[in-house]
């Protein structure tokens, strides 16, 4: 249990230490945009690359994280049928 507090601890301060700035918010924001266009599109790659820039800007937000992995899966699925189609 300990242990546990003590990760956690280390994990918010880590956190706590990461300055947000406007640009950088707005940053992220405009790339978590063109991230949902190209998954919309169906551009895995390019959502991807989207999304890891706004998670790489503000990786406090979860909506970043999980259409992160929206997109990871995405990416996959298209790997997994061009490999399966040939």
């Amino acid at each position: 249990m300990m242990r546990w507090m003590l990760i956690l601890s280390l994990v918010i301060a880590a956190g706590a230490s990461i300055p947000q700035t406007k640009d950088s918010s707005a940053e992220a924001k405009a790339a978590y945009v063109r991230g949902r266009a190209a998954h919309t599109a169906r551009k895995a790659d390019e959502a991807v690359s989207a999304f890891e820039r706004a998670v790489a800007l503000d990786p406090t937000s979860s909506l970043y994280h999980q259409w992160l992995g929206h997109a990871y899966s995405r990416q996959l699925s298209k790997r997994h049928c061009a490999v399966f189609s040939r």
